[in-house]
């Protein structure tokens, strides 16, 4: 199967045949295909969509046990974890279209650009049946059911709503509460992310210094295997604080349920902190902290103010930087002046 990277580069080229196809693939296999009795709801990419999703689904009051989850490898963590129903196959493979193919007479594409993902939703439509997607996807088309798509100013848990109400007839609420779930029992949890990302790849002494900032005394440090030799990093220079690391996803959540508070930088785990309702501090840098903030009461988001260019993240891609990643810039700060160039706000829970 090829990787989500290369998806993305080919989707302008490719969406228009596999549409084409994927109709066609729908149509003839609804003819001899028994339905499947539940709708099918498609989000492909990372963990953190696939977690706002599942919050979405549960601040509308709907079941998610009653959808078939399309998830990508990333989400399907979170899917499995929670027990959700889900297709066998990852997106985009061919026994994929085989599983889903003309079974959903109601599929629910919460793709907000990439083509592709439509192509597989035209393939598990049966005839008659009804797509709703984003009108921003690539492949919309005329006799989809489609639905506006804000890009910035609103957080994504109410896009997601917004679609789900559309399809459900459900009214959506300006705001929603996300109150905490488990109680806070555990240490503080520290999540590494962003080595993947040259714009949240920050440096082992400006984590200790935001770790040192919000005073957290017993830490747990969670993190991939690309984020080890930073956490080696940050273990030696905070022998006292660092009390566990979490290299287990399974583990990661469970830590974070329960932590009295989590910083982390824009990524998914920032977003299972919120389906949990954990204070949350999160450092922000291309990223559209408004899209991405926390949810949870007692947030709050760390950030460039004075970067014209800040943000620069887009439906998930991240153009090369011409302004030598100053977003990133954020050590030697005075927290305490009014002045500064960074700005420590509130994640206010509305949207």
């Amino acid at each position: 199967m090829p990787n989500e990277f290369t998806l993305k580069l080919t989707d302008r080229w490719l969406e228009p045949a596999s549409s084409a196809i994927g109709r066609f693939v729908g149509r003839r296999a609804s003819v001899f295909r028994r339905p499947v009795h539940r709708d099918l709801l498609v989000r492909p990419g990372g963990l953190g969509d696939t977690v706002i999703l599942h919050l979405a689904v549960r601040a509308l009051g709907l079941d998610p046990q009653a959808f078939t989850w399309l998830v990508g490898d990333r989400g399907r963590l979170w899917v499995d974890l929670q027990g959700l129903p889900s297709t066998r196959n990852s997106e985009g493979s061919l026994a994929l279209v085989r599983e889903v193919a003309g079974r959903y007479d109601t599929v629910v594409n919460t793709e907000q650009r990439f083509g592709l993902s439509q192509s597989i939703c035209r393939a598990a439509s049966r005839t008659g049946g009804r797509i709703w997607c984003f009108a921003t996807n690539r492949a919309a088309k005329a006799d989809d059911s489609v639905v506006s798509y804000r890009t910035e100013g609103t957080h994504e848990v109410y896009e997601f709503m917004r679609l789900l109400g559309r399809v459900y007839a459900l009214d959506v609420p300006e705001r929603i509460e996300v109150p905490r779930t488990h109680p806070a029992d555990g240490p503080a949890v520290v999540a590494l992310g962003g080595s993947h990302a040259p714009s949240r790849d920050f440096q082992a002494r400006q984590w200790v210094e935001w770790m040192e900032r919000l005073k957290l005394d017993d830490v747990i440090l969670a993190h991939g295997p690309a984020e080890t030799e930073l956490a080696d990093r940050i273990s030696e220079l905070m022998p006292g604080t660092v009390v566990e690391r979490s290299t287990s996803f399974l583990r990661s959540v469970d830590v974070i349920s329960r932590a009295p508070h989590l910083l982390t930088v824009d990524g998914g785990l920032l977003h299972v902190g919120s389906f949990y309702g954990v204070p949350t501090t999160a450092v922000f840098t291309a990223g559209r902290w408004d899209k991405w903030r926390p949810l949870a009461e007692g947030s709050e988001v760390v950030r460039r103010t004075d970067v014209g260019c800040q943000p620069c993240t887009l439906f998930g891609e991240t153009p090369t930087c011409t302004n030598a990643l100053l977003c990133m810039r954020l050590r030697d700060v005075d927290w305490e002046a009014a002045e500064q160039a960074v700005a420590v706000e509130l994640a206010q829970p509305g949207g």
